[in-house]
C-alpha cells in the first residue's frame, strides 16, 4: 500500500495484477440439431363422402286442401251477390220513379149521409148499464144523418147540431165529462144523477108548462159495429108556444173516466116527424176513434 509523503495514507489503488478480468460472455448453448422433417407439401384437405350415390331431391310443391277451395269458392259467390245488390240498389235508386207523395188533407167529419146498406149491424155482444165500458180511447158519437138534415153546428165544444127543415125537427149530440159533482162508481147511477145536468145544455127549452122528463126504457148503441152498450132512453112529451112537440134523448155516463155522451132529437108530435127523429135515432153509434 503506498502512502502519500505526508505520512497520510492515500487512496487505494488496485493492484494490476489483481485487477479482474472482465468475464467471457458465455457461449451459447449449442443447438441442438433438430432432425430434419419430411416435407410433406401443403397440408391436405379431407372431405367426407357420402355412403352411397343419393342426392337430394328438391321438396316437391303441394296444392291446397279441398275445404280451401270449397271456401274460396263460397267467398267469391258471396261478394258476387253483394256486388250485383249494391248495382240493383243504385239502378232502382236512380232510374225506377218514386211515387209522388199524397198531400195531407182534412180528417172526414165523423157524420155522413147514410145508404141502403149502411144500417147498423146486429151484434150479439151488449155491454149493459150495470156493466164496466172501459174504452181504449173515447168514446166518441159517430152520428149519421140524411141529406134532408142541414148541419147548424159541428165540433164545438163536443156539440153538434141537425135541424130538419120539413118537420121542424132539431137534433143535437155532446160528447165530453160529466157533472164533476158525480161521485158513482157504476154506470146506471152516474148516468141517472147526470140527467139535470144533461138537460140544461141540451136544446133550450120553449115550454108553456115544465116537462116531466121520464124513462122510456133503453137502447142499445153499437161500438164500431163490433159490438153495442146499452144507454138510458128519456121522452118527454110537453107543450111549446108553436104547439105540441116531443124530445127523446139517449144518454150514458161511462165511469170511471165521467164521459158523457148524451143526444136527443126534438120533434113537433106529427107522424112525420116521428119517422125524422126515429131516423137520427136509428144512426148513432159510437167509435173509439
Amino acid at each position: 500500500m503506498n502512502e502519500q509523503q505526508n505520512g497520510e495514507p492515500g487512496p487505494e489503488h488496485p493492484d494490476p495484477a489483481a485487477q479482474q478480468v472482465p468475464p467471457t460472455p458465455p457461449t451459447a448453448p449449442e443447438q441442438i440439431a433438430t432432425p430434419a422433417q419430411p416435407d410433406l407439401g401443403a397440408p391436405a384437405t379431407y372431405y367426407q363422402q357420402p355412403a352411397n350415390n343419393y342426392q337430394p331431391q328438391p321438396p316437391k310443391k303441394r296444392g291446397l286442401p279441398v275445404g280451401a277451395w270449397i271456401g274460396i269458392a263460397i267467398g267469391g259467390v258471396v261478394l258476387l251477390g253483394i256486388i250485383s245488390l249494391v248495382i240493383a240498389l243504385i239502378v232502382w235508386l236512380v232510374l225506377i220513379p218514386k211515387p209522388t207523395p199524397v198531400p195531407e188533407t182534412e180528417p172526414v167529419p165523423p157524420v155522413e149521409v147514410p145508404g141502403e146498406d149502411d144500417a147498423p149491424l146486429p151484434t150479439d155482444e151488449v155491454i149493459s148499464l150495470d156493466a164496466p165500458s172501459n174504452f181504449t180511447s173515447g168514446p166518441f158519437w159517430a152520428v149519421t144523418y140524411a141529406a134532408d138534415w142541414d148541419i147548424v153546428q159541428f165540433d164545438v165544444e163536443g156539440i153538434n147540431e141537425f135541424s130538419h127543415a120539413p118537420t121542424g125537427c132539431q137534433f143535437l149530440s155532446y160528447q165530453g165529462y160529466g157533472d164533476p159533482n158525480v161521485t158513482a162508481s157504476d154506470d146506471r147511477t152516474a148516468t141517472e144523477d147526470t140527467i139535470p145536468t144533461a138537460l140544461q145544455i141540451g136544446i133550450p127549452w120553449d115550454f108553456t108548462v115544465e116537462p116531466e122528463v121520464l124513462v122510456d126504457g133503453s137502447v142499445d148503441v153499437p161500438v164500431d159495429y163490433a159490438y153495442a152498450v146499452e144507454m138510458l132512453k128519456l121522452r118527454a112529451d110537453y107543450t111549446s108556444s108553436d104547439g105540441d112537440r116531443t124530445r127523446q134523448i139517449v144518454m150514458r155516463t161511462f165511469m170511471p173516466d165521467d164521459i158523457a155522451l148524451y143526444a136527443e132529437v126534438d120533434c113537433p108530435s106529427s107522424a112525420e116527424a116521428e119517422d125524422a127523429a126515429q131516423q137520427m135515432l136509428d144512426g148513432l153509434a159510437i167509435t173509439e176513434y
